[in-house]
């Protein structure tokens, strides 16, 4: 059976995924296909390089690693920078506007974190990410990291991640690009295009489901939170390591359970 998993956006609430991985491995479920966009593609690269407990060190210490204080990232964003943030993911043709702004933060631990984690990342037989491309009518760019070199592999995944004003546009190829969420948060497009039998969505937003209500040819399981992860502050932008803790075991458990009742079906 060939299995498709789909990782949803939303920043510091990506750990739940973390937990539903370790679900994933306890039930012995392995992928064939993985999609992301921000944090999910943060977190599939880290499911196609490292082993779980790697993975679950690095979102322990993820401030640390990525060298962001997400409390002082939190205090030092001005109301400007919230409402042009805001009006991006509302109107995402607005973010062409915002390009000049440049980053907020150092991305260099971040860049060289992606370097690193692309040595080893061969697990599946494909691996997307999404992207927007920043234009008059902005649009989701689906980047195989498996067809890519490295350089531009790296990109690919930074720039999936590069919400407006906090981080810089990344330029591939002839265009500029911004943060997947902005205009694809559920990137499971290639996923059903891939082939697979069965396709997990693990979304980190309730809203989100509506984003599944398409045709597929593909049963598709989703995977949604049993309690609210946050708002963007408390949310999208807290890497605090108890808060992290607790996604995680959120993650395990929401993932555990349905898994659970579906055992004799997968």
């Amino acid at each position: 059976m060939r299995i498709g998993l789909v990782l949803g956006g939303g920043g510091g609430k990506g750990a739940y995924q973390i937990g539903a991985w370790k679900a994933f491995e306890e039930f012995n479920i392995k992928f064939n296909v993985v999609s992301g966009t921000s944090i999910g593609a943060i977190n599939g690269l880290l499911m196609t390089s490292v082993e779980l407990d790697r993975a679950i060190n690095i979102w322990q210490t993820i401030e640390e690693k990525i060298g962001i204080n997400s409390s002082k990232l939190i205090t030092d964003l001005t109301l400007d920078d919230y409402n042009n943030i805001f009006t991006g993911f509302m109107d995402p043709s607005y973010i062409e506007k915002l390009v000049p702004y440049g980053s907020k933060i150092n991305e260099s631990k971040i860049e060289s974190g992606i370097d690193n984690l692309l040595n080893t990342a061969n697990k599946y037989d494909s691996f997307f990410v999404c992207s927007t491309e920043v234009k008059k009518n902005p649009s989701a760019k689906f980047f195989n990291i498996k067809k890519m070199d490295k350089e531009n592999g790296k990109k690919a995944i930074l720039s999936s991640t590069s919400i407006p004003i906090i981080f810089n546009a990344v330029y591939i190829g002839e265009h500029n690009y911004y943060d997947g969420g902005l205009s694809n948060n559920v990137p499971i497009e290639p996923v059903i295009q891939s082939d697979c039998d069965l396709i997990f969505v693990v979304l980190l937003d309730l809203k989100d489901i509506d984003k599944l209500k398409i045709n597929s040819p593909v049963p598709i399981i989703p995977i949604i939170p049993s309690q609210n992860l946050g708002d963007f502050k408390t949310g999208v932008l807290n890497l605090k390591q108890q808060d992290v803790q607790t996604k995680m075991d959120l993650g395990y458990n929401d993932t555990y359970k349905l898994l659970n009742g579906i055992k004799n079906l997968i």
